[in-house]
């Protein structure tokens, strides 16, 4: 009987032990979870301030380019027993999804652009209506199919596991994922680069850090030009004025939508402390005379 009560006991402690030991560990891996949430939070303010810093020199230097400080990636940076690394992603370069659909109506002009852009990424004309029809009936206020295929929610409800269209505007890029026609992931790797889901009233299109293919899709051309674009080149352009003085005569361009600032901007943010590592994403809105605005922002 005592050699049985010794081992149930030892049987016990060792049990105890064992479960102190988890909690510990526990406990310890939620502590690190929290400091590589607070980097990575301390990345993304660091972003804001940049961008702030880059607004308060605009006096002196009014254009957004790749070869501004914002636009430099910072790797990972020792900060006591973790580290902190940050991006900030310029979105105004891009051809923002959302202005499709502009308060629950359909922009046609902003349409053919989109189309015009599938079109020079090497995707054929029709596939390029399909895919534009498509998107608008997932973001527009009816309910009722743009083209001759049933791209609204009757489509969606009637194929399980599908979500319906929200007839709202796009959150992030990823959302295309949920659309009729864009669920091969290597037609969303092609369009990565190019376009930007931001808030619907962001039109202009800075030249500056677009690339090629964005700007002919912009200015109604047929075949892009590495040199006018920014991005590709590093030629800065001072003005709307400068960049439209570097194009071809002879032929009518669409250049009311263009610019050479920014105004949204995406920050990814990365801390690590400990075992722990958090990666976080938020979109920012430049702000006159402060810092931008947090749109939104989650972990990855």
């Amino acid at each position: 009987m005592a050699m049985l009560t010794t081992a149930l006991i030892a049987g016990v402690a060792t049990a105890v032990l064992a479960d102190y030991g988890h909690a510990v560990r526990h406990l310890s891996g939620r502590h690190d979870q929290a400091q590589a949430r607070w980097l990575a939070l301390g990345g993304m303010d660091a972003a804001r301030w940049a961008i702030y810093e880059d607004q308060r020199i605009a006096n002196t230097q009014k254009t957004d380019h790749i070869g501004e400080q914002w636009a430099i990636k910072v790797p990972p940076q020792p900060y006591e027993e973790g580290e902190v690394a940050g991006q900030i992603i310029d979105q105004s370069g891009r051809f923002n999804l959302n202005s499709l659909v502009i308060n629950g109506v359909v922009n046609p002009q902003q349409v053919t652009i989109f189309e015009r852009l599938l079109v020079l990424l090497g995707i054929s004309s029709s596939q390029a209506r399909q895919l534009g029809v498509a998107l608008v009936d997932w973001m527009d206020s009816d309910d009722i199919p743009l083209g001759r295929d049933d791209t609204e929610s009757n489509w969606y409800r009637s194929h399980p596991g599908r979500a319906v269209p929200p007839q709202a505007s796009l959150l992030a890029v990823e959302e295309l994922r949920k659309v009729r026609g864009f669920e091969d992931p290597a037609l969303l790797a092609r369009l990565r680069d190019h376009v930007s889901a931001v808030p619907a009233s962001g039109l202009a299109i800075n030249i500056n850090l677009a690339t090629p293919e964005v700007i002919a899709a912009s200015i109604g051309i047929q075949t892009p030009n590495p040199r006018l674009a920014g991005l590709r080149s590093n030629t800065v352009h001072e003005s709307v004025a400068d960049f439209v003085a570097r194009l071809p005569t002879g032929t009518q361009y669409h250049t009311q939508n263009l610019d050479v600032r920014s105004e949204f901007f995406l920050v990814i943010g990365t801390g690590s402390w400990g075992e722990a590592t958090v990666r976080m994403e938020g979109l920012l809105q430049r702000q006159p005379n402060r810092r931008p605005a947090i749109l939104w922002y989650r972990s990855l």
